[in-house]
């Protein structure tokens, strides 16, 4: 770590953030993208539903983000078009969350939380290789669905009904349910 990065963790640590903050944690090649700071390594979001990860990849011709909660693997894709910095991830990542949240149970009290949070966000990397394994497999079905003509509306919802080895064959949409609001 470098002193800019130690600097910044002990700052977090000293306003408590922890509890309040959400953390982004995109793919090294989206973060050399969007032109982000070094990335530093933080720890897990003081509440689990504020922590995703950022994944994106090309199906065709068209480029896709993922973002997938770090703790329940809840997933949704957005198109890539216009992101190319922080704050146009951010905002797509707004959109997002107010337009897959409405169909999930108590989605409406967890997108409260999650933009509540969103106005202190941070970048960091994704340390975590079981949780950046199960987001690959998660886009290669992505990537099988958007090659079969399904909408990203559509594929969406059965992201969330597979079972996860990770999550002990359990399903995104059932523990992202389960996790506490902020």
């Amino acid at each position: 770590m470098t002193a800019v990065q130690i600097a910044f963790f002990l700052q977090l640590q000293q306003r408590n953030l922890s509890s309040r903050v959400l953390i982004l944690r995109p793919t090294l090649e989206l973060a050399t993208r969007l032109k982000l700071d070094p990335l530093c390594d933080l720890p897990l979001a003081g509440q689990p539903i504020a922590d995703w990860c950022v994944r994106d990849f090309k199906c065709g011709r068209i480029a896709y983000l993922m973002f997938s909660n770090t703790v329940s693997l809840f997933s949704f894709v957005t198109p890539r078009r216009g992101v190319t910095n922080a704050k146009s991830l951010r905002t797509t990542f707004a959109t997002a969350i107010h337009q897959n949240l409405d169909r999930v149970e108590h989605g409406q009290q967890h997108a409260s939380g999650i933009l509540a949070a969103l106005t202190d966000c941070q970048f960091s990397r994704c340390y975590d290789r079981s949780v950046i394994s199960s987001i690959n497999d998660l886009m290669q079905m992505t990537k099988v669905h958007l090659e079969y003509g399904d909408t990203v509306a559509m594929i969406t919802p059965r992201l969330n009904q597979t079972p996860m080895s990770l999550l002990n064959m359990d399903h995104p949409a059932r523990r992202f349910a389960g996790l506490s609001v902020i």
